[in-house]
């Protein structure tokens, strides 16, 4: 289930046909099937969609703030709640001595 999104709809096609294509960290094979059916919705109608949404915006927010170096007290104190969900979550968790952890 989606949130209607124009940027995932006009690559359904690309999402549903990646594994045509050569996997980068298994040379010689394919990239695995990518995803199955995708359905929109209205997040009006299902609460989940909401709270992904927030999730993406709390998310977008914090990353931001990483990227410039500065931002609002707002983006500062989302760290505690987003860092868990990205680091070692979605991206690895960053090697001993990185700059940023």
């Amino acid at each position: 289930m989606h949130d209607a999104s124009k940027v995932v709809d006009r690559n359904t096609t690309r999402l549903h046909t990646v594994h045509f294509l050569p996997d980068p960290a298994r040379p010689g094979e394919f990239m695995n099937p990518f995803m199955g059916g995708i359905e929109f919705a209205d997040s009006k109608d299902h609460p989940q969609l909401q709270v992904a949404d927030w999730a993406a915006g709390a998310t977008r927010q914090w990353a931001q703030w990483m990227a410039g170096g500065g931002g609002d007290q707002f983006s500062r104190d989302l760290e505690p709640v987003v860092r868990p969900w990205l680091i070692d979550g979605i991206w690895p968790a960053p090697v001993e001595g990185s700059e940023w952890l």
